[in-house]
């Protein structure tokens, strides 16, 4: 009967009073504890779908249509450094993040442009091809080991390439050097910038099928950079937010109930985010993309929950 009880002072905003009096370090482990399971499903959902939902998003998938069956034209030979993947096997390059670029054989020519070629097929929405979408990806490494060697040089090297001529830029960066990697879709933004290399990540190109590989290898290196800003998030909005906002109820409610004081505030305030916590934990994984809904409105619609909560309990007069 007790447990009951207990379960209704979690649960039903009257009694949710109850505890407004707790130690306030019990609050603050709950908003930790709230924080990081907000974050679960979206880490959950990340690393199960970064070969797929991520790679596309980021526009990083167009790597897995590099192909050694893909011609050159003349055209294509006399503009770029046009470089066949067979040809990128035998670099025997490893990347990593202790070491930085090793370059067994030195075969590899530091701020070199390597120009590969990507035919990625266009379908409708009957499933018909319709026409084959070329884009040209220029994969650089920049050692940057030494004060004599050079460095590519992004402004003057890739956005001074014009656009094709149908109106699209249809060129990437993927640039490798000492301590990150960056990935540029086109002349005005990165899509990722300066992204240090994962430690349990290496970029081995010797043992690499395919540049899809390259394209998975990226998201093993995004994926914990991801997972942080998802803790991150949680710790913010879930965390912070709720203090932020707790603290503000208290000033401006001031005396007109049974709460007094920032601390009784805080408290309900951590009562209030545990079904709040659960629900959303649990509707989260109905769909991905609920995950960042979530995220983008939990600041705004809990604070109408905790309101409705707050009005609930000061209803009644304090009893000292």
């Amino acid at each position: 009967m007790k447990f009951l009880e207990f379960i209704q002072t979690l649960f039903v905003p009257k009694y949710m009073a109850l505890h407004k009096n707790m130690k306030i370090f019990i609050s603050i482990l709950i908003f930790l504890v709230a924080s990081l399971i907000m974050s679960v499903p979206s880490t959950i959902y990340l690393n199960k779908m970064k070969y797929e939902e991520l790679e596309v998003q980021s526009g990083y998938d167009i790597l897995k249509y590099v192909d050694d069956s893909n011609e050159f034209t003349q055209d294509e030979l006399d503009t770029y450094n046009m470089t066949k993947f067979s040809t990128i096997k035998g670099f025997k390059l490893v990347v990593n993040n202790t070491d930085g670029i090793q370059n067994t054989n030195y075969g590899v020519e530091d701020a070199k442009d390597y120009v590969l070629k990507a035919v990625k097929p266009i379908y409708d929405e009957e499933g018909t091809h319709v026409r084959d979408e070329i884009t040209y990806i220029h994969l650089v490494f920049d050692f940057k080991q030494e004060e004599n060697d050079k460095t590519y040089d992004i402004k003057e090297n890739f956005n001074k390439i014009p656009n094709l001529e149908e109106g699209r830029l249809g060129h990437v960066l993927l640039l490798f050097d000492d301590i990150s990697l960056s990935f540029k879709k086109d002349s005005e933004k990165y899509v990722l910038s300066n992204l240090p290399y994962y430690k349990k990540v290496e970029f081995n190109f010797e043992n690499m099928e395919n540049m899809g590989v390259v394209a998975d290898k990226i998201s093993d290196t995004y994926a914990p950079s991801l997972n942080f800003t998802y803790r991150l998030m949680g710790l913010l909005f879930v965390g912070v937010f709720s203090i932020v906002i707790s603290m503000l109820f208290s000033f401006i409610l001031a005396k007109t109930g049974q709460l007094r004081g920032m601390k009784e505030y805080m408290n309900v305030a951590a009562i209030s985010s545990i079904p709040f916590v659960i629900f959303a934990f649990a509707f989260s994984f109905i769909k991905y993309a609920f995950c960042s809904l979530l995220f983008r409105w939990y600041a705004l619609i809990f604070s109408i929950y905790y309101f409705i909560v707050v009005i609930i309990i000061n209803r009644r007069p304090r009893i000292e």
